[in-house]
């Protein structure tokens, strides 16, 4: 059924194994390599073929052996799934192959995907047999395959062979379905991996349409993901990372490369802004992991008197307001991050006006997290609006689409007579309004004012989340919490008849977690005040050295 052909030995798998030194100059003929084919290891070669396939530490080891049942869901987890799919079994061993130069491990790489092919030509696809992102890497792995079987690296049975270029042209046909490509982080691979098959696809014409097309959808997901400050539109600082050096490791090509750069740079000076002092990401939408903090200051500190200078980054038009602490001093006790954006809804959570707070050298008002991506009640929760420091209603949940509009919800960061000023606004629609206010004197006060309205009457909540090491004490009209530090905050609500309640570590409903790892979540105190009517005035004022 195939034309084409690569000049193959149909002579099946050779057992010869060639001398180091030879097997050296062999690997040298590969062009690509363990970069371009964004390989991730996350266990040794050992550890797979003697325990099976782990491709998170939180979950069992499980059989790695062919015949493969790749229609496998036995956790149910949906990252679990992709990864299966996105052969990062295959990883290890390509790994070994990648360390040692044994072409004998690249063969066995090639035989699991293979097999792969195999089971898709016998049964119906599973959930995430052509999930978006699992099928460009897959092209990459394949683009490795073809380029050691054209050089002659290894030699194909005519059935491997045959099956093979059936798999590279099935890739290179749906990652040329425009509805296919992603528009977010998960496009970068599809693209980038779509580019590398067409680079050493043996029909010419075919790859230099596909190579085209790559061109064109990889400046389109630019155009998408980022907005014209650099900040990346998928709601999450992890992601802004996590996009931003996939694209600087991947798409190399020359078609690409010349468009990404000035985006890439913007980006990159975006970047340690996301970052709270201690090298942890801020923890907006689904962000997890450490990176390196702000260190340098920017052009110009904004100086609130007595030697108290603070660097500032007004990205309001993308939808984050940053104010924190002179990153040039070794102490870096201050950091306020304030978000509201919707730009779809990947990797978003309902935190629209939400803000979290890193004071006297810790955390203090946290984001609850991500959680992770099996859609479970934890889940549900952490991308609620009750899980976040903004408003929500206490008989309904709000979920991240429930709000009106396109871009940045926030209008400006100002300095104001006491320090900094963060406002915004949203339409829930059918729900409320909210117009925010944020005032800020870093190290002193915090005042968070809401105005929310409605066509009907409602529970307004007002959440304040807690780091999960602190335990506030609740007083007639707000809290006291000292932090490890030993430092006093005391939060008072200025408006009259509400309620003010907390939760710790509540299931009915859940209420008072925070996310400490990949589906892993721990106890942290919400203090939450409710107050009903139609048209409310809600605010907080915190001295935040009440010492």
């Amino acid at each position: 059924m195939w034309a084409l052909h690569f000049g193959w030995v149909s002579q099946g798998m050779s057992n010869e194994v060639p001398s180091s030194r030879e097997e050296q100059a062999l690997s040298h003929r590969l062009r690509i390599g363990r970069r371009e084919i964004n390989l991730s290891a996350q266990q040794s070669y050992r550890a797979l073929i003697k325990k099976g396939f782990q491709p998170r530490s939180d979950v069992r080891p499980w059989p790695f052996k062919r015949p493969l049942d790749w229609g496998a869901d036995p956790f149910r987890d949906r990252n679990w799934a992709f990864q299966l799919h996105a052969w990062r079994g295959i990883d290890p061993i390509l790994a070994e192959f990648f360390h040692t130069g044994d072409k004998r491990f690249l063969w066995e790489a090639l035989a699991f995907a293979l097999d792969w092919q195999r089971y898709h030509q016998n049964n119906k696809p599973a959930a995430f047999s052509w999930y978006d992102m699992a099928s460009g890497l897959r092209a990459m792995r394949i683009a490795l395959f073809l380029e050691a079987s054209s050089s002659g690296f290894i030699s194909l049975s005519s059935r491997d062979e045959a099956d093979l270029l059936a798999l590279a042209e099935e890739h290179l046909q749906r990652l040329q379905i425009e509805k296919f490509i992603n528009l977010g982080n998960h496009g970068i691979f599809q693209v980038c991996g779509l580019q590398l098959l067409s680079s050493v696809f043996p029909d010419r014409a075919a790859a230099a349409e596909a190579s085209a097309f790559a061109g064109v959808m990889f400046e389109r997901i630019l155009r998408h993901g980022y907005s014209e400050e650099g900040v990346h539109r998928e709601h999450s600082p992890y992601y802004h990372y996590f996009t931003t050096s996939t694209i600087r490791r991947l798409c190399a090509a020359p078609g690409m490369w010349g468009k990404a750069i000035r985006v890439l740079d913007l980006a990159e000076t975006v970047q340690p802004w996301l970052v709270w002092p201690d090298g942890r990401f801020v923890e907006a939408g689904d962000s997890e992991g450490k990176a390196r903090p702000l260190n340098e200051a920017p052009d110009s500190l904004i100086s609130l008197g007595e030697g108290r200078n603070f660097a500032v980054a007004d990205f309001t038009r993308s939808g984050y307001a940053i104010i924190r602490s002179d990153p040039r001093l070794e102490a870096q006790p201050s950091m306020l991050f304030v978000t509201g954006m919707a730009y779809s809804t990947a990797h978003k959570h309902a935190d629209e006006l939400s803000f979290a707070l890193y004071e006297h050298g810790e955390p203090l008002f946290i984001d609850s997290g991500k959680y992770g991506f099996n859609r479970d009640k934890w889940r549900a929760y952490v991308t609620s609006a009750a899980a976040h420091n903004t408003i929500s209603l206490l008989d309904r949940t709000i979920t991240r689409s429930e709000v009106s509009g396109f871009g940045s919800f926030l209008h400006s960061l100002d300095r104001g007579p006491g320090g900094f000023r963060v406002t915004g606004s949203i339409s829930r629609p059918g729900l409320f309004r909210q117009k925010r206010v944020i005032e800020y004197d870093p190290g002193r006060s915090l005042i968070v004012r809401d105005e929310v309205s409605s066509d009907s009457h409602q529970h307004f909540v007002s959440s304040l989340h807690l780091h999960r090491r602190l335990e506030p004490k609740l007083t007639a009209d707000g809290f006291e919490v000292v932090l490890t530090c030993g430092k006093k905050v005391r939060a008072h609500l200025e408006t009259a008849n509400c309620r003010i309640e907390s939760a710790r570590g509540q299931e009915a409903p859940i209420l008072g977690w925070q996310s400490t790892g990949y589906l892993k979540m721990e106890p942290a105190t919400v203090v939450r005040a409710i107050c009903h009517g139609s048209q409310r005035t809600i605010t907080w004022s915190l001295d935040l050295d009440a010492s």
